[in-house]
C-alpha cells in the first residue's frame, strides 16, 4: 500500500511556489498517482508521452527537484528528496532535458567504496531489507555525468548514438501495479579504476582535488530469459555469490528461506569487450518511503574458454544492486568473485574487494 489513492493530477497540485517540505510531498504524490497506460501513452519509440508524464517533466523543470540533492551547497539533503530523484533516474538520463550534474567527485568516491563500510552498503537494516538510497543516487549521478555530458568524452557518444527506443525510459502504469521481474533486452555500462587508484580513493587521506580517470568499455548489451528450473551449476555460482556478498550476511535463516522461495531466476547472454553469459536472481523488497517496486538484483557473469565448452573459473564477476521502482533501471556494484574466497588481489588485503559501479536500463 502506498498511502496515496489514485487521483487525477491537476495543474494546481504541482505548483512550484510551495514550501520545500510541501514540494517534496507533492512530488511523491504526483509520481505515485501518475498512471500512463500501455501504447496510448507511448510514442513510436516506446517513450512515455502521456499527460501525467508531461506534467512531471514540467514540474521538475520548474523546480530544483532533480538538481538539489547532490549540489555542493546542500549539506543536509532530505532523505525523501533523495528517493524521489533516484526513482526519477530515467528522466535524469534524458539528454534532451539537459538536467545539470552536480557533485561528481563525491559520486566518484562513493562509486568505489568497499561494500563493508556502512556508507557503501547497498542494503542495510534488519535482514538488509532497507535500500541505501544515497549510495544508489551517487551511482545514478556518476553515470549521468558520463552519459549526458559531451565534455567528458567517455560514454556520451555511445549513448547519444542509441536509437530512442534503446535509451532509458519512464515506466507505464502506476508503480503499485508493477509485476516483479525483469525485461528481456538491456543495455548498460560499468566503470573501473586501476587497483592502486581504488585503494587511494578508499584511504582516509584522500583529497577531493585528486583526479581519477574512470575506465569505460563502452556500452554492453544483454538479453535475459526467465528460468523455471535452477540448475545445480547455477546454485553453485550463487552459493559463491552469497558467501561473498555483504548484503546477504546476518540475514535470519527464515527470511533467507522465504527470499529463496520468492526469487525469480534468469539466464542471460551479452557482449561487452567479449561475449559473456550470466545467471541472474531477483528478490522483491519492501516499499521505501512509500515507493513500491524495489528488487534486489544478483548476477554472476562469466566468460567461456575459447578452446572448451566450460566457463573460465578464474574470470567470474558478481553484480549486486537494486532494480528501481518501475523496473526500467538497475544500479549497483560489480566485484571480482574469487572461487578461492580472496578479495581480488594483494592490493586489497586491507582495502576490501576490488569493485566498481554499474548500470543497466531496459532497451526495448
Amino acid at each position: 500500500m502506498t498511502g496515496f489513492p489514485p487521483a487525477p493530477i491537476s495543474e494546481t497540485s504541482i505548483r512550484s511556489d510551495a514550501k520545500p517540505y510541501e514540494l517534496v510531498q507533492i512530488s511523491r504524490a504526483v509520481i505515485l498517482r501518475g498512471r500512463e497506460r500501455s501504447s496510448a501513452s507511448k510514442d513510436e519509440h516506446k517513450r512515455v508521452i502521456g499527460l501525467n508524464y508531461r506534467r512531471i517533466v514540467t514540474f521538475c523543470l520548474s523546480t530544483n527537484i532533480l538538481t538539489d540533492i547532490l549540489h555542493a551547497g546542500n549539506l543536509k539533503p532530505d532523505p525523501l528528496l533523495a528517493t524521489i530523484q533516484l526513482v526519477l533516474t530515467p528522466l535524469c538520463l534524458d539528454i534532451d532535458q539537459n538536467f545539470p550534474t552536480w557533485g561528481f567527485p563525491d559520486s566518484q568516491q562513493a562509486a568505489y567504496l568497499d561494500s563493508r563500510v556502512p556508507e557503501g552498503q547497498i542494503f542495510f537494516g534488519r535482514n538488509n531489507q532497507s535500500v541505501n538510497v544515497k549510495w544508489l543516487l551517487h551511482i545514478s549521478n556518476f553515470f549521468k555525468y558520463h552519459m549526458t555530458r559531451k565534455e567528458e568524452y567517455s560514454l556520451f557518444e555511445d549513448f547519444e548514438s542509441l536509437e530512442l527506443v534503446e535509451r532509458p525510459k519512464m515506466w507505464t502504469g502506476t508503480l503499485g501495479d508493477q509485476v516483479p521481474g525483469l525485461k528481456k533486452v538491456w543495455k548498460g555500462s560499468y566503470a573501473f579504476l586501476e587497483a592502486a587508484d581504488v585503494a587511494h580513493l578508499r584511504q582516509s587521506q584522500f583529497i577531493s582535488t585528486d583526479v581519477f580517470i574512470d575506465n569505460m568499455d563502452g556500452l554492453q548489451n544483454m538479453e535475459m530469459n526467465p528460468v523455471t528450473e535452477v540448475s545445480a551449476g547455477v546454485r553453485v555460482l550463487f552459493g559463491l555469490f552469497d558467501r561473498s556478498s555483504s548484503a546477504l550476511k546476518d540475514v535470519e535463516r527464515s527470511v533467507a528461506k522465504e527470499a529463496d522461495c520468492n526469487a525469480l531466476y534468469y539466464e542471460a547472454a551479452g557482449f561487452d569487450h567479449h561475449p559473456f553469459e550470466a545467471c541472474i536472481r531477483v528478490n522483491p523488497l519492501p516499499a521505501q518511503d512509500h515507493f513500491p517496486g524495489w528488487q534486489r538484483f544478483s548476477m554472476v557473469k562469466y566468460f567461456h574458454n575459447p578452446d572448451t565448452a566450460s566457463h573460465l573459473v578464474d574470470d567470474l564477476w558478481a553484480y549486486e544492486g537494486c532494480v528501481l521502482p518501475g523496473g526500467e533501471v538497475i544500479l549497483g556494484r560489480w566485484f571480482y568473485l574469487d572461487p578461492a574466497g580472496g578479495t581480488g588481489g594483494t592490493d586489497f588485503d586491507v582495502n576490501g574487494t576490488y569493485s566498481g559501479p554499474f548500470i543497466f536500463w531496459g532497451a526495448s
